[in-house]
């Protein structure tokens, strides 16, 4: 459990920054180097290799060297567990919303409402 929380942490942690989210999206179009990412959103290459780093750490992007090039790729599926986690809290709430209309519906029938 505290395994799976860790990595939920990592996951939440990796996509509330919105240049996080953005690599994300590039890079679910196809590998791209750290220079080329840079480049894209006006930052330093220390600044973009934190960003990737951050990314690693959650297990959403691999890098791999070619010479004197670092090429990221998103890791296929490295978003599920997040995923997992909104569908069962989404369908919790949604439990819970149905459960409180049931019981508006019940009072408005009995007139114990207004």
């Amino acid at each position: 459990m505290v395994k799976q929380t860790q990595a939920l942490d990592s996951s939440f942690k990796a996509l509330a920054d919105t240049t996080r989210r953005a690599v994300l999206l590039r890079l679910a179009d196809g590998p791209g180097g750290i220079t080329e990412l840079a480049d894209e959103h006006q930052m330093t290459l220390a600044g973009m290799l934190k960003h990737v780093r951050i990314l690693e750490e959650a297990g959403m992007v691999r890098t791999v060297k070619h010479g004197r090039r670092r090429i990221c790729e998103m890791n296929a599926g490295s978003c599920d567990h997040a995923s997992d986690w909104l569908a069962a809290t989404r369908k919790r709430w949604e439990n819970r919303f149905d459960s409180m209309e049931r019981y508006l519906e019940e009072l408005e029938r009995s007139g114990r409402r207004g």
